[in-house]
């Protein structure tokens, strides 16, 4: 099961903690490691002493989430939505967005991994044919189709180490709804890579589930809001300078639903709200 989902529970009411400790295995496996190579912003100097130094070993709860706390505002705080949040998203916010989405596309075939658009970006390249221009960020799915989950992951993150990717939060475990979230150190534009899972409904019927962290998640069953999609096949579209494989129209209407070709703007609290369909109830 590995350290992921020893560590699962902990991990949601701590996320920050969990995923450092994580790390800190994943990337050298060692607690006194080199910090990446060429870090130069602050927030990628905070969480290289962070993994370098070990100091989940060393320090309280408490002071720990301060720490990352301070680290997550820099990087919210650096990117490209805060940095240029009325810029013409057409213009320089759309070139960056199409940058990254490009390295990140890169760093994945360099170690033969597939992937998908997911969620909003895949809802923008596939009704507009472009990024939405209130979107903060880049979804991508994986489908959970390794017999060594840990090992993949690790395996990404070093890849997308290698391409400028900083991971700063790890969510769920490798088995049960894993979340990773990145930040590109050139670019300033986030990442959200979600795992997608088969499982098999009381009537026998097999469908694709997601998850995320936030808002109400530790109240529900497993600590987390969880997404279903019947199964699909994802279909290659070209988008943004390149061919990306997408998921069809009915993961969309799942997921927005009936009217999801009409342009609404709202934020990942609002989805939870009701703005998200497929959200299972339990």
């Amino acid at each position: 099961m590995g350290i992921l989902h020893r560590h699962a529970r902990r991990w949601y009411r701590s996320p920050s903690q969990g995923a450092y400790e994580q790390l800190a295995n994943m990337l050298g496996g060692s607690q006194h490691q080199s910090p990446p190579r060429n870090l130069t912003s602050k927030a990628e100097r905070i969480f290289a002493d962070f993994l370098q130094n070990s100091m989940h070993a060393k320090r309280t709860t408490e002071e720990i989430d301060s720490i990352v706390q301070a680290g997550m505002t820099i990087v919210k705080g650096n990117s490209v939505a805060s940095l240029a949040p009325n810029a013409r998203f057409t213009d320089g916010k759309q070139r960056l967005f199409a940058e990254t989405l490009q390295d990140l596309d890169t760093a994945l075939r360099s170690i033969g991994e597939s992937y998908f658009l997911a969620a909003g970006t895949a809802l923008g390249a596939i009704r507009d044919g472009q990024f939405i221009p209130h979107d903060d960020d880049i979804d991508i799915g994986m489908f959970d189709d390794s017999a060594d989950g840990s090992g993949r992951l690790l395996r990404v993150t070093i890849a997308l180490e290698k391409w400028g990717f900083v991971p700063f939060q790890v969510l769920g475990s490798v088995d049960h709804g894993l979340e990773l979230r990145c930040i590109h150190s050139r670019t300033k534009v986030n990442i959200d890579i979600n795992w997608f899972y088969r499982e098999a409904a009381k009537d026998g019927k097999p469908f694709l589930w997601c998850a995320t962290y936030f808002g109400a998640a530790e109240r529900r069953a497993h600590q987390k809001y969880r997404y279903r999609h019947d199964i699909f096949l994802p279909r290659a579209i070209s988008f943004a300078g390149g061919s990306y494989l997408v998921p069809p129209v009915e993961y969309l209407r799942e997921y927005y639903g009936e009217d999801w070709r009409v342009p609404k703007k709202f934020d990942y609290w609002e989805g939870l709200a009701g703005e998200y369909k497929n959200i299972i109830p339990e």
